[in-house]
């Protein structure tokens, strides 16, 4: 039971997150060929091992995911009653095009361990903690941009343990700074990756060099 509830609760934070009026993914509006036909894209997570801290790996995955995907370009060709021939010229090695979701949000956990505050934690760790934030946020448009101009789309309370409000801004304080450095660092990682010659090992963490 505490396996459903938690990926009830990973699904319902990722739907809450990339929801809005596709200022997540900024061409959103190729996906869509007419009223009756448009491409629909579903993340499908695995979790293979847990060691702590996995909403947060969650959202880098994604983020990678949805950036590598690949979708191809289709020709709608219209027939009789109003019935349409969907056709692809081209080889889909090459006539594709790729969502542009540099922009997607990403999770930074907060834990309250006793009196104390922390991010990345092991799964030992977790284990001890009180009560934890997800604080989901944008990407910083600048490294000027103030921390109080950088947009927040989810902080939910994970875990039963009781929270003192008062602990609340020192919390989103640290996520946002944690976010900052976050979001610096995949996106150097995933262009390193597109950029990449093919010499890297396979298998390997992405922010693993």
């Amino acid at each position: 039971r505490g396996g459903e509830y938690f990926t009830e609760a990973v699904a319902d934070v990722l739907e809450e997150a990339y929801h809005g009026s596709g200022d997540v993914i900024t061409n959103m509006d190729r996906l869509i060929l007419s009223k009756q036909f448009m491409w629909k894209v579903y993340v499908d997570v695995v979790i293979q091992q847990y060691g702590g801290n996995i909403i947060d790996a969650i959202f880098i995955a994604v983020k990678a995911a949805l950036i590598d995907t690949r979708i191809t370009n289709l020709t709608l060709v219209p027939q009789d009653e109003g019935k349409f021939n969907i056709e692809c010229d081209e080889s889909t090695e090459t006539n594709f095009f790729q969502l542009e979701a540099a922009n997607a949000p990403l999770c930074v956990t907060v834990n309250q361990i006793g009196k104390s505050i922390a991010v990345d934690c092991t799964e030992v760790e977790e284990a001890l903690l009180r009560t934890s934030l997800w604080i989901v946020m944008d990407q910083p448009e600048s490294e000027r941009t103030p921390d109080d101009e950088i947009r927040l789309r989810v902080v939910r309370q994970m875990d039963p343990g009781g929270m003192d409000p008062r602990s609340v801004p020192a919390m989103i304080d640290l996520a946002i700074r944690t976010g900052r450095n976050l979001h610096s660092s995949v996106n150097t990682r995933l262009e390193e990756i597109r950029n990449d010659d093919g010499s890297h090992i396979p298998g390997y963490s992405f922010l693993i060099e």
